[in-house]
């Protein structure tokens, strides 16, 4: 039975955002900081590029540290998500440079340390953010604080715990659930 129509159907030269409301599209976008995401991701290109000009071949503990702290001071200043990849575009180094750095401390020694510290603020930070989400709470419980739901089956008989195997057999007969 075809569908009666109730107004405008959309096609798809109208459809999605043409049917949402301008002012409603600017509020949600501004909103959720979607219009800015780029400008904000700019400025760590333009910096990994003058790193990558000024780099000198060895990063000293304190030359790190401060590279590392500028990330995530303009992170907080521009509302920008601190990341591992966004830490890695500022510092002008690859992935792969980075994960070596968090699996071999013995051979990177300080870089390793920081690295791994800036991990535990990033991880913070989308702690903090979700804990808002009950959803959010549940995984980091099960995640982070070893957290395990169970279901427990307790199987009595008129609410007296079966211990002998021959009672399940005798009840099984009387019941008739033998055949």
């Amino acid at each position: 039975m075809p569908r009666k129509n109730k107004g405008v159907h959309t096609s798809p030269a109208t459809a999605g955002v043409k049917n949402i409301p301008e002012s409603h599209l600017k509020q949600y976008i501004v909103k959720n900081g979607e219009e800015n995401a780029m400008t904000k991701i700019l400025p760590l290109w333009e910096q990994m590029l003058n790193v990558r000009q000024n780099y000198e071949g060895k990063w000293t503990e304190e030359t790190l540290e401060l590279a590392m702290n500028e990330y995530f001071q303009y992170c907080e200043a521009v509302g920008l998500k601190p990341s591992k990849s966004g830490l890695q575009l500022s510092l002008a180094i690859g992935t792969s440079q980075y994960n070596d750095w968090e699996r071999f401390p013995e051979k990177y020694g300080f870089k390793s340390e920081l690295a791994l510290l800036c991990n535990k603020v990033i991880e913070n930070q989308y702690i903090y953010q979700s804990e808002k989400f009950p959803s959010a709470n549940l995984f980091l419980l099960r995640t982070s604080h070893g957290h395990i739901e169970t279901s427990k089956l307790d199987v009595t008989s008129n609410g007296k715990e079966i211990i002998n195997p021959e009672d399940v057999a005798d009840k099984i007969k009387k019941l008739g659930l033998s055949k």
